[in-house]
């Protein structure tokens, strides 16, 4: 599973008696009820992206034989949700501001229950929205809505496997299972101590922290950076840390997972987890 705190693609599935009315699912339908939730909260608002709609749309329409609640794994961060009955685009976003009660804004965590839909339609960073709807063979349709946004495993991705590219060290791939034991070490640090979970004795790590707000692809890029005092002849670093860098480079490590917290004193602590683990002593990353 994704982590919930950056981008959405929310699928909705419904039954429907009738032919569904294009009129009540327009691109200002969904932007009302997810830019009056963010202003609610001081949060500018969403503009709408036609990509992203476009994108949304394509992934509708390959559900459109089942209907199932599968992720479509794609670039972005994804939750999924079912109702039934005649639920319009909106009254899918207003189920998903439903979950605004179980989000403690002290804690920066879910309580209860699950809130994680909810912080993706209020998320400060998240700028565009594309949304779309199909009808599914068995009668059901489906609603797809994403909201581009930073911190999405794209975002860490991307900056990873451009380092692994120029060294020839094949892609590393998102994990979420990984990614869950970073989102859950990270919300353990909103003291923002760059302490080292272990791993839990399988992962290799990655921390990073900042006095302001930083981005995933921000501290991903202060540790590529280390690069510079990696010496491959006598693999070893010189002149600076470099064990950041060589574990993004590992060419044994084949899945990643990242998460952020915002800490308390204003702050940030960006984490990524690697699976298997490198920096093994004596070995080279590549």
């Amino acid at each position: 599973m994704m982590s919930p705190w950056h981008v959405i693609v929310a699928i909705v599935l419904l039954l429907c008696a009738t032919n569904l009315s294009l009129a009540q699912n327009t691109p200002q339908d969904y932007l009302e009820v997810h830019n009056q939730a963010r202003a609610e909260v001081g949060v500018g608002p969403l503009s709408w992206n036609h990509t992203l709609a476009a994108y949304a749309q394509r992934y509708a329409n390959e559900r459109i034989p089942d209907c199932n609640l599968e992720h479509s794994m794609g670039p972005y961060g994804e939750n999924l949700a079912e109702g039934y009955g005649e639920m319009k685009g909106s009254d899918a976003v207003k189920f998903w501001l439903t979950e605004k009660p179980d989000y403690d804004y002290g804690s920066n965590r879910c309580v209860h229950d699950e809130c994680g839909h909810y912080t993706q339609i209020v998320w400060r960073n998240s700028i565009h929205l594309g949304c779309a709807r199909a009808k599914c063979n068995n009668g059901f349709a489906i609603i797809g809505n994403i909201a581009n946004a930073q911190d999405s495993p794209a975002d860490y991705l991307n900056g990873h496997n451009a380092a692994r590219s120029e060294v020839g060290v094949e892609n590393i791939i998102w994990n979420d299972t990984v990614a869950a034991f970073a989102q859950n070490y990270a919300n353990q640090r909103t003291d923002c101590q760059l302490i080292h979970s272990g791993g839990g004795g399988i992962y290799g790590e990655n921390i990073a922290m900042s006095t302001g707000d930083m981005s995933g692809a921000e501290a991903t890029k202060l540790w590529v950076d280390e690069k510079l005092f990696y010496d491959y002849a006598f693999n070893s670093c010189i002149g600076g840390d470099c064990l950041h860098y060589t574990q993004i480079v590992w060419r044994n490590s084949v899945y990643v997972g990242c998460a952020k917290v915002r800490c308390d004193n204003g702050g940030t602590f960006v984490t990524c987890n690697y699976s298997p683990p490198g920096n093994y002593i004596g070995e080279r990353p590549y």
